[in-house]
């Protein structure tokens, strides 16, 4: 075997390995096969049969990437309260799909998981994966409240101000909505959970994005404020208030 074959060999091996299915388009092709992100030259490597070929993220048009099975088991564990069951499958996708599509919804449900299982320090060194990638992810996207909330936990408040600020102003609904709602924790995380905090979050925060943000896109920030409404009201002495709260909460589809 000559040096161009064992180079080319050694190539395909290393593009193989953990990579997953994709097209990639751009102006000039389409092409389908096993797509892997090579992070210190930003390109996508991508083998098919012998043929191997790199895009540059700048050529790239549009990547279509399936969604894993396995994301949404993991997901419906983090979700149920087996968090801890689902780190080792989100982290094997976050790194599989790396700037392939499903590496943000994998980190999503990751930092969540770790901030379930009382490790917010692993919480923001994971979402910071995707923000080093793109910075508004701080800020807009679904990564973006499980960020906040390890910022809040790990008492970064200038940065996770800076934050929501940027998501207010970003012309989001949905990142506008989650803003108001960690608005809402950040009270009672520096007032403590008194009536009067839970007074106070309930009407400047929770119950502005219940009645304020019921269109679809903004289903998940409202399920969060009614659900941490329903726990301000149980505070504040209104259990019937707050057992409407949650029944209206259990009926917003995830």
């Amino acid at each position: 075997m000559n040096k161009m074959f064992l180079s080319a060999a050694a190539v395909f091996a290393a593009i193989a390995a953990h990579a997953v299915t994709a097209t990639i388009k751009t102006a000039a092709d389409t092409m389908t096969g096993d797509v892997k992100w090579q992070n210190g030259s930003k390109t996508y490597a991508l083998a098919k049969g012998t043929i191997v070929r790199e895009y540059a993220l700048k050529d790239v048009v549009k990547i279509d990437v399936p969604r894993p099975q396995t994301l949404d088991r993991a997901a419906e564990m983090v979700k149920r309260g087996q968090a801890s069951m689902a780190i080792q499958t989100l982290t094997g996708l976050m790194h599989d799909y790396r700037m392939l599509t499903w590496d943000r919804t994998a980190c999503r449900y990751l930092v969540e998981a770790y901030l379930k299982t009382g490790n917010p320090q692993k919480a923001y060194d994971t979402a910071n994966v995707i923000v080093n990638d793109d910075k508004t992810a701080a800020w807009t996207g679904e990564v973006a409240p499980f960020f906040w909330q390890a910022l809040l936990k790990l008492g970064k408040k200038n940065a996770l101000e800076a934050c929501l600020d940027k998501a207010a102003s970003s012309g989001s609904r949905p990142a506008s909505a989650h803003a108001l709602v960690m608005r809402g924790d950040m009270i009672i995380d520096s007032e403590g959970e008194t009536a009067e905090s839970c007074r106070k979050a309930l009407i400047d925060a929770y119950l502005r994005v219940a009645l304020m943000y019921t269109d679809a896109e903004c289903s998940e920030a409202r399920h969060d404020a009614l659900e941490k409404g329903a726990g301000c009201l149980d505070k504040i002495g209104l259990p019937q208030k707050a057992a409407e709260f949650r029944k209206k909460a259990s009926q917003i589809s995830r």
